[in-house]
């Protein structure tokens, strides 16, 4: 959990053509200094977060207890969908883990719940359309904050205006993160 608080941890030194270098990374302080931010919270129920991704475990150990039912943008169907790639898994427990539980790995915001919203297929793919019933759904649930592990595409009207769209008009008017 070295991106939570680095002090260094996991450095290995090595000899290249160039000299000593350090060959993991491990910089101190080159994190999000979360160990700060927990002193004043570590998350509410009642903050969402929906996780644009591949999907999530909703039975894995770390997150069980923070997902809520989601939305599968693929199939156009509500329910906690199936991860078939891991990454949304892995993003949401970056997010939400529970913290404290001597399990995996903690969350940034380990008391906060969790939505997937499935938009990719169990070959990796999406699609402009598929990506704008996302944001529609997110808008019209409410969902307050939004994580996006996606990129790439060739600009769109349809899905522009239904980020624009989440963007401004989300949560009541108040807008989504």
């Amino acid at each position: 959990l070295w991106h939570l608080n680095n002090t260094g941890q996991n450095v290995e030194s090595g000899k290249s053509s160039e000299g000593d270098v350090n060959l993991m990374g491990g910089l101190p302080g080159a994190d999000m200094d979360v160990n700060l931010a927990w002193d004043f919270t570590t998350g509410s129920a009642s903050v969402e977060v929906g996780v644009f991704d591949t999907g999530i475990d909703s039975t894995h150990p770390d997150l069980v207890s923070n997902v809520l039912t989601g939305f599968n943008s693929v199939t156009n169907t509500y329910g906690v969908a199936n991860d078939d790639g891991s990454h949304g898994t892995a993003v949401a427990g970056l997010i939400g883990a529970i913290i404290n539980n001597s399990l995996g790995v903690a969350g940034v915001a380990g008391g906060c719940k969790i939505r997937s919203f499935k938009i990719f297929n169990s070959v990796g793919s999406t699609s402009n359309t598929i990506l704008a019933r996302a944001f529609d759904t997110a808008r019209v649930l409410g969902t307050p904050i939004l994580s996006n592990s996606w990129g790439g595409g060739t600009p769109n009207v349809t899905l522009t205006n239904a980020i624009n769209n989440c963007a401004t008009n989300g949560r009541g008017g108040i807008g989504v993160v």
